[in-house]
């Protein structure tokens, strides 16, 4: 069955490909899970890999996405929020898994929205995190120009290497616990823990 259009989705032609590998790297981790918070949520598509007893709350910045997240997945909590103008305001210390896929290289303000996911997160709690790495911004852009890729209405600030990334999460009061790239080098993974 084709899945129904939704204003804001991703639309490039290997989108649903790569979300699909996004969501590999993801996978090893949500057996254990409980309480999960999804940042750039997107159209929810998690469905047939939480656990039964998992909680789930997405937040998205795209209205539309939330309203339909909202009308065919009621057993889950949805949020429409700007992370880089709204507090997340979600309870501190509940969250034991945060997924961010693709979202860090759109926020202008990476380190405000990190501190303040992990005021949310348990002290055991991780965070994934999954951003294009900077050798592969040419192919990224021109592969958006030719709709190989989403054309994303939401600019990507300048890409990060890891560097940068270690750099935003000890400003962040976080560590890196893993890093590897993934997708030829083009895509990185990253978990984070707190200090």
């Amino acid at each position: 069955m084709k899945r129904k259009t939704v204003q804001g989705d991703l639309n490039g032609l290997l989108s649903n490909f790569l979300i699909k590998q996004r969501q590999n790297t993801v996978k090893p981790y949500l057996d254990k899970k409980r309480n999960i918070l999804d940042l750039g949520c997107g159209v929810f598509r998690w469905n047939n890999l939480l656990q039964p007893a998992t909680s789930y709350t997405g937040v998205d910045i795209e209205l539309d996405i939330i309203s339909f997240n909202k009308k065919h997945y009621p057993e889950y909590s949805f949020y429409q929020k700007n992370l880089d103008k709204e507090e997340l305001s979600l309870p501190q210390n509940n969250f034991d898994f945060v997924i961010m896929l693709a979202v860090l290289e759109h926020l202008e303000k990476p380190v405000k929205v990190l501190n303040e996911v992990r005021k949310t997160l348990q002290d055991d709690g991780i965070i994934i995190l999954t951003t294009p790495h900077p050798r592969g911004e040419n192919v990224l852009e021109i592969g958006s120009k030719v709709r190989i890729f989403s054309q994303d209405k939401h600019q990507h600030q300048p890409l990060f290497n890891r560097e940068k990334i270690q750099d935003i999460a000890e400003q962040a009061k976080l560590k890196i616990v893993e890093f590897q790239t993934f997708l030829l080098g083009f895509n990185q993974k990253i978990i984070l823990s707190k200090e």
